[in-house]
């Protein structure tokens, strides 16, 4: 199962994205984080739950306007997927709502529930 959602904010802010909830097999079922669209330019990758995840690094920023998140897993062993919220942010201060994003995969690998991702 593989799922990919860009966010997409006004030129001159950047896009940031906030954890919740993590639950994936470690080291087979990934989220990664790319700055733009473009896949060669990754900004972070997490795998397992919010326990491997240091407190300080539970938020991802872009440098840009765009931020593109894709989630991988190999199917063998399900969890709850991950959950959090991304929003749009000017140098000095949040501009838009923050929005939410939740992908929950099932013993299958396939994904339950995947929600828009544009901001």
């Amino acid at each position: 199962m593989d799922g990919s959602w860009q966010v997409s904010c006004p030129a001159g802010q950047t896009a940031g994205f906030t954890f919740t909830e993590l639950d994936t097999q470690l080291d087979h079922d990934f989220v990664t984080f790319f700055d733009g669209t473009n896949a060669s330019r990754q900004i972070f990758e997490v795998s397992g739950n919010l326990a491997h995840v240091h407190h300080s690094i539970r938020g991802v920023g872009s440098r840009g306007a765009m931020m593109t998140v894709e989630f991988s897993s190999d199917g063998s062993i399900g969890g709850r997927g991950f959950e959090g919220t991304y929003s749009c942010r000017s140098n000095t201060s949040l501009i838009s709502s923050v929005h939410h994003l939740r992908s929950t995969v099932g013993s299958a690998g396939r994904c339950q529930f995947c929600g828009d991702f544009m901001a």
